[in-house]
């Protein structure tokens, strides 16, 4: 199991995200999480702006799938796409999960 996260300014659009990724069963579910307040440099300058965080987890063989769903989606010009290796402690959640994927 991996987990793949990325930012927006925009729920609208990580949800967006979300509801494909879950019609095309590339993922069994994503979360949305509101970051208070993200700082970042952009074009020389310093940025201080609300961001909202969309965690997708899928399996290895579905990950192509799920970037490019994700950069045909998101709504930023350069956007932070990240993957991490997941590891489940309960058998009935990593069982449920595996039925969920095509």
């Amino acid at each position: 199991m991996i987990s793949i996260s990325t930012t927006s300014n925009s729920k609208e659009v990580l949800k967006e995200i979300s509801d494909e990724l879950l019609r095309k069963n590339l993922t069994p579910c994503t979360h949305i999480t509101k970051i208070s307040k993200s700082s970042y440099i952009w074009e020389g300058e310093i940025v201080h702006k609300k961001e909202y965080k969309l965690e997708v987890k899928t399996i290895e063989e579905k990950l192509t799938l799920v970037i490019d769903c994700i950069k045909k989606k998101h709504n930023y010009e350069v956007f932070e796409l990240s993957k991490q290796k997941v590891s489940s402690l309960n058998k009935d959640y990593e069982n449920w999960f595996k039925k969920q994927i095509d």
